[in-house]
């Protein structure tokens, strides 16, 4: 696989990311929702960064280090959100799911579509055999998303990351091909 392919679903295409996603990609960074949300929210502020950082996603691609897709709805073609296989660790066989929805988009399934999408692209064409996600204790809906994709709750790590100088608990998440292939 030498491009980076597109994931359709019933109501989304997960596609690669082109310098028109700029301006959405500028509006989660700047999202204070989103940021409050997320525990890291590494992305650009300006149009020239956003670019680049668009650029950045291909070149992952390109090394198998990571994918990120725009999530685009098939009605319309608006961009909704981000999402994200990260940190792809080939000898592991393993990924980490992320995942930014518009926050006028929440609550509509965007999220746990898009999820469903990209956990079956990363076992099915990258071949994973482990994908994990974890999210801030401060956030369960996002830990919804991961209970009705699929993934089964690990566990509770404290203090596991700093936001803002606090250090935040989350919960771990993660699934199997084996998993997978039950659903």
């Amino acid at each position: 696989m030498k491009q980076q392919p597109s994931v359709v679903s019933e109501r989304m295409v997960l596609r690669p990311l082109m310098a028109k996603d700029a301006r959405v990609v500028q509006r989660l960074a700047r999202s204070h929702k989103v940021a409050y949300m997320t525990h890291w929210l590494f992305l650009p502020h300006s149009e020239e960064k956003a670019l680049r950082w668009i650029d950045f996603t291909a070149k992952n691609f390109a090394r198998r280090s990571s994918v990120e897709f725009a999530i685009q709805l098939r009605h319309g073609g608006r961009m909704v959100g981000l999402i994200g296989l990260d940190h792809i660790n080939a000898r592991d066989s393993l990924a980490d799911l992320w995942y930014m929805i518009v926050p006028s988009c929440w609550g509509r399934g965007y999220a746990t579509e898009a999820a469903r999408a990209a956990i079956r692209f990363g076992f099915d064409d990258l071949g994973l055999n482990r994908i994990w996600s974890y999210h801030m204790v401060r956030n369960p809906a996002s830990g919804r998303v991961l209970a009705k994709v699929g993934m089964k709750r690990e566990g509770l790590l404290r203090q596991h990351v700093r936001k803002n100088e606090v250090f935040e608990d989350v919960v771990a998440w993660g699934m199997l091909r084996e998993d997978w292939v039950k659903l």
